[in-house]
């Protein structure tokens, strides 16, 4: 028996893993039949088998839960790792045990599944399900999964969406910058460009000699830039979950973006 020191665990009825649509990895649900006759069972997760299990097999070992008067279950089934309280965290180990015998909850929450997009008349045929058990029941606080993601992700998204204004104004002050650097070479450069058209430079010719100039420095800030990105992206990672410390699709996205803006400033200049 593997006794647990202080994981919370939490307290679900059959059919909870398949409306959130978290994957069974080993063993079986929750049923009707684990009620107050039955004997106590429990199913964990993949972080919690790590844990307390390594590589051995928890079916039917028996776990000693701290939390709720060091009760005994049977490990009865095993569900993949999900981000239960927070998403920047890796998964804590979890215990689950059925809705029937530990049932002292405090507003509990119901999850439904549907294939419906009109919350309005889902949230109407909830509470009329719930007239028909308790009239007036209180019905409260009714978001889908993706709503209440979103609202955990306030803060990443703000920090992302600021990061993509400053984003877009170093793009704008880039252009501006390398239009003056290319305008203030042509112009220093107007006697040079006025003997090559005498000696039968074209206008394309010329416009390439700039254009091949405000390359270059679209290179080297390109590969500075990279560097600067990769190395400062890890500080990202503390903010924004999920995310690549290299990204090449934004890198190439960039880079496309950039090394067009030099051939307008080049023909603008010239």
């Amino acid at each position: 028996m593997r006794q647990t020191p202080a994981n919370p665990h939490h307290t679900q009825s059959p059919g909870f893993f398949g409306t959130i649509g978290l994957p069974r990895l080993a063993g079986r649900d929750f049923t009707n039949q684990d009620n107050l006759g039955a004997p106590l069972v429990a199913i964990v997760n993949r972080a919690f088998v790590r844990a307390y299990f390594g590589e051995e097999n928890p079916m039917g070992r028996t776990i000693q839960v701290a939390q709720g008067g060091n009760r005994v279950y049977t490990v009865i089934g095993v569900v993949a790792d999900m981000h239960y309280f927070d998403l920047h965290k890796p998964p804590d180990p979890a215990i689950w045990v059925t809705f029937q015998r530990d049932n002292d909850l405090y507003m509990p929450t119901l999850h439904v599944r549907s294939a419906t997009t009109d919350l309005a008349g889902l949230t109407a045929a909830v509470r009329r399900e719930f007239d028909q058990v308790d009239k007036g029941f209180p019905v409260f606080n009714i978001k889908t999964l993706g709503v209440r993601v979103d609202e955990s992700l306030a803060s990443e998204r703000m920090i992302a969406n600021i990061s993509a204004a400053f984003g877009l104004l170093a793009l704008l002050l880039a252009g501006v910058g390398l239009y003056g650097i290319l305008a203030y070479s042509v112009v220093r450069r107007r006697r040079e460009i006025g003997i090559r058209i005498a000696l039968g430079s074209t206008s394309r010719s010329i416009v390439g000699l700039v254009a091949h100039e405000g390359l270059l420095l679209v290179a080297i800030g390109s590969l500075a830039g990279i560097a600067i990105a990769a190395a400062g992206s890890r500080l990202l990672l503390r903010y924004l979950p999920d995310v690549s410390t290299v990204d090449l699709p934004t890198i190439v996205a960039c880079a496309s973006i950039a090394f067009p803006q030099s051939r307008l400033s080049a023909l603008a200049s010239s």
